[in-house]
């Protein structure tokens, strides 16, 4: 117990001296320089797949028994070429490069990228993102897919149409290739199954129509099986995301055997039903479906992973609403992992507000459900030291052909490699957010946080009070 008492002990005079440094600029987790290697991830990193920390459930563990904390950027077109905020109007898309992505990680200290799906093959969106610049529009396009387009007959944006039936192949090669290369650099991937926002969020072009959902697979102009998934035929086809025709949910299962078949033996994957799909009973009920139904898959392979759900959002899109149950959804859910809407309730918004992780779910708090793209250096560390594994999405104009920007990306990136090598560099997780962030004898443990955000609250003061 003395040994205990020690540890702890050196573990917080260690946390006090490095938050003090992060606002001052005394060290190198504050810095918006390139993480230095103490801590950095490799190959060797990766030692059997995640699974929920029985001790301290804000994270995951392997066979090491370790705490791991992700963190990493993510970008729109690192599974598929094209998707969102590429240059309009370019079929083929460009193709992505996905090797000097990787190193790009690596040289930024991340170990976890989100593996996006784009599920229509052209549709109508911004060219940029950020507010400092004049925004345009344009058509995206998108390829590979998981279905081959055969024909015979051609779909609404005049390529063969779908076979519903039938795998493309190349999409799930290069789906397990992506993981492979990922996993040889110690990056977790999550394999994204579904996304939400080119039904809810498609542009309507100057013709008045709405790309999002008339080039989908699923939609019966566009695939040779007879499936038309817009049951209500308002255009949206949010009902493809349902439980609501049966021919539709076995395609799916069909298509998540696919997935699961194609990635259970790689320790470096845990599953994502998809990215902010629409808030709705309907979508709740099948979400929750999808996850039972991966875990139901797996019982039985040789490996099973960690299922996660993001937070929906509304169409028309609103933001805070009285009574906001979005975040409740996925806390409540099936899931393993979880990441909170910053207008879903709960607090996630504001840098002030962001609450500790009470290690119901493991906590992927990622911006872009909350500002789509924002934050900086500051709410990193605030989400950090709040028990959250913190990611990115970042446009990455200096390595792709994204062109779109944010100003702050730099330091974003900075700050979550900092954030993994002072996870990684002996001070122990599990102290500082089970133990740390707990009231014991009826005391109220210090809440690092408030180190990164107002550091005279600490400076000369004692840092932590102990239980006797």
């Amino acid at each position: 117990m003395k040994k205990e008492t020690n540890t702890r002990r050196e573990f917080i005079a260690k946390s006090a001296v490095a938050s003090a440094g992060l606002i001052l600029g005394t060290n190198t987790f504050w810095s918006s320089k390139t993480p230095a290697v103490l801590g950095q991830n490799d190959k060797n990193s990766i030692n059997g797949v995640l699974r929920v920390h029985p001790e301290n459930p804000r994270y995951f563990t392997d066979n090491s028994g370790k705490v791991i904390y992700l963190t990493g950027s993510h970008t729109w077109n690192n599974l598929q070429d094209g998707a969102f905020f590429t240059t309009g109007d370019t079929d083929p898309p460009p193709v992505f490069d996905f090797t000097k992505y990787l190193e790009f990680l690596k040289l930024q200290n991340h170990n976890f990228i989100r593996l996006w799906r784009f599920e229509t093959p052209k549709f109508y969106y911004w060219n940029q993102v950020d507010g400092e610049v004049n925004r345009t529009r344009g058509y995206k396009f998108t390829q590979p897919h998981p279905w081959l387009r055969t024909g015979p007959g051609f779909a609404l944006d005049e390529k063969p149409k779908f076979d519903l039936t039938k795998f493309d192949e190349e999409f799930f090669i290069r789906l397990r290739t992506r993981i492979i290369e990922a996993g040889k650099r110690g990056i977790y991937v999550s394999v994204m199954l579904f996304e939400g926002g080119e039904l809810r969020d498609g542009k309507i072009d100057a013709e008045k129509i709405n790309w999002g959902w008339r080039s989908h697979p699923f939609k019966l102009q566009n695939n040779i099986n007879g499936i038309e998934a817009d049951l209500n035929n308002d255009g949206r086809g949010f009902e493809f995301h349902s439980l609501l025709n049966h021919k539709i949910t076995e395609l799916q299962k069909a298509y998540i055997q696919k997935i699961v078949n194609t990635v259970n033996d790689l320790d470096n994957v845990i599953y994502e039903v998809g990215n902010e799909l629409i808030y709705s009973t309907e979508n709740t009920d099948w979400q929750y479906w999808v996850i039972n139904y991966i875990k139901e898959y797996e019982a039985s392979m040789p490996k099973q992973h960690p299922v996660g759900m993001t937070c929906q959002m509304n169409y028309p899109w609103m933001r805070f609403l009285p009574d906001e149950s979005r975040n409740d959804i996925l806390f409540n859910g099936p899931a393993d992992w979880i990441s909170p809407g910053g207008f879903g309730g709960r607090g996630y918004l504001n840098y002030e507000s962001i609450p500790i992780a009470d290690g119901t779910k493991v906590l992927l708090f990622d911006q872009d459900h909350v500002w789509g793209i924002g934050g900086d250096k500051a709410w990193v560390w605030k989400s950090f030291t709040r028990g959250h594994n913190v990611i990115n999405m970042d446009p990455l104009p200096e390595i792709t052909e994204q062109i779109s920007t944010f100003s702050k990306s730099p330091e974003i990136r900075a700050a979550m490699g900092h954030t993994l090598s002072y996870a990684n560099s002996g001070f122990k997780l599990r102290y500082m957010f089970h133990n740390l962030l707990s009231h014991r004898s009826g005391q109220r443990i210090f809440d690092l946080s408030t180190c990164v955000v107002r550091i005279s609250t600490c400076v000369g003061k004692q840092f932590f009070r102990q239980s006797s």
